[in-house]
């Protein structure tokens, strides 16, 4: 996994959604941000995340509404995409990457992570080749 920064933040006055889930899918599949959809800027956003992870090899497993458990980051390589609360009041929350269990990389500057978690995203990465 390879870290990557957030490049668009959120304001909801301008009608702009800032793209932290997109910086987590984008270090999970070691890809720059500008090859990964904004995925909360398409109605359907969740099938648009489905079809790009398919697209690259991976697979959307599910989404879960609670606290990450062992048993799911075990299977994930330790690592998850978690959502909730933004400690910046944004009303779409954030995202963030939990590794085994605990908050590993924050794609915001600001590295606060999130003020709760309300949900996490079982994503397989494609299987290494030899």
């Amino acid at each position: 996994m390879i870290p990557v920064q957030q490049t668009v933040f959120s304001d909801p006055a301008k009608g702009i959604h800032g793209n932290c889930f997109t910086a987590c899918v984008a270090s999970l599949f070691d890809k720059p941000i500008e090859d990964v959809p904004n995925f909360i800027d398409f109605e359907e956003w969740f099938k648009v995340f489905w079809e790009y992870v398919n697209s690259q090899g991976g697979e959307v497993l599910g989404m879960c509404y609670s606290e990450p458990t062992k048993e799911d980051w075990e299977l994930f390589d330790g690592y998850l995409i978690v959502g909730g609360g933004s400690p910046r009041g944004i009303v779409n929350g954030h995202a963030v990457i939990y590794k085994n269990g605990q908050p590993f990389f924050d794609p915001h500057p600001s590295g606060d992570f999130l003020t709760e978690v309300e949900e996490y995203y079982l994503v397989r990465k494609p299987k290494e080749t030899p």
